[in-house]
C-alpha cells in the first residue's frame, strides 16, 4: 500500500496524471522515504518530488479554523524525465521555496508536462515554455534559487 498525497493531473480529456509529490512536514530531516512514487513515476515517465513544507508561526487568517500557514517549502526531484530536457538531479540536492514560489512552479511543472501530454496522446507540437524551463533548471544549480 502506498500513500500518495499529491497528483498532478490534466483536468480535460482522460485525466492523465501529470506528477506525483510525496508531502511531509520538515523537520530538518536530510530524507523521506519515497521509493515507491519514484518508481511509480518511473513506471507511468511522469515526474516526482519529495516536498517538505515548514509551517508559519502565525495562522493563516483569511481560514475559518486558523490553520497555521506554510513559511516555506524544500522540494527533492526524485524522477524527472529526460523529456523536460534538464538533467536528473543529483541525489540529496534540496531546492527551497517560498509559498509563492512554489505555487509558481507548480503552475509551470503542469504546464510543461501537460504539453508532453498533448503532444504524445493528441499528436500536437512538443514545446515547453521558457517559464518552464527556468523552473526546471533549478534543480540542475548547486544551491538554493538564482
Amino acid at each position: 500500500m502506498i500513500d500518495l498525497d499529491a497528483s498532478l493531473w490534466v483536468e480535460y480529456m482522460g485525466k492523465q496524471p501529470l506528477a506525483l509529490i510525496e508531502t511531509a512536514r520538515d523537520t530538518g530531516q536530510s530524507w523521506k522515504t519515497a521509493t515507491v512514487t519514484r518508481e511509480l513515476a518511473q513506471m507511468a515517465g511522469i515526474p516526482a518530488f519529495v516536498t517538505l513544507y515548514q509551517n508559519a508561526r502565525t495562522p493563516n487568517t483569511t481560514q475559518r479554523y486558523h490553520v497555521l500557514d506554510i513559511e516555506r517549502v524544500r522540494m527533492q526531484c526524485l524522477h524527472c524525465p529526460s523529456w523536460l530536457g534538464k538533467p536528473e538531479q543529483r541525489p540529496g540536492d534540496w531546492r527551497t521555496f517560498d509559498p509563492w514560489e512554489y505555487a509558481r512552479f507548480l503552475m509551470n511543472l503542469r504546464e510543461g508536462v501537460c504539453a508532453k501530454v498533448d503532444h504524445d496522446v493528441y499528436g500536437f507540437p512538443l514545446h515547453i515554455g521558457e517559464a518552464v524551463e527556468e523552473q526546471l533548471a533549478l534543480f540542475s544549480m548547486p544551491s538554493g534559487l538564482a
